[in-house]
């Protein structure tokens, strides 16, 4: 029975993330720009991208997946610029 619940290996490239990372990114989305130093009210994909490299948590990601990810972090972008 546990070999039939078991997951079979799916067509595609390998996550480019580690869980921790997502997690890390998702928790800095709903940071205030403020927070980090930056003079905006709303985060931009190509800002939180900078600083997500910047901090660490990513070598690498595009403007338009940061974006993504403030879209999909369920965080409200327009009340995140006050705390």
């Amino acid at each position: 029975m546990a070999e039939r619940l078991q997951d079979v290996s799916r067509p595609g490239a390998p996550p480019k993330f580690t869980e921790e990372q997502r997690c890390q990114m998702a928790a800095f989305a709903c940071e205030a720009p403020m927070k980090a130093g930056r003079p905006i009210s709303q985060w931009t994909g190509r800002e939180i991208a900078d600083e997500l490299k910047k901090r660490g948590i990513v070598e690498q990601i595009s403007p338009r997946h940061a974006s993504h990810l403030l879209k999909k972090g369920g965080c409200n972008r327009t009340v995140s610029g006050i705390g």
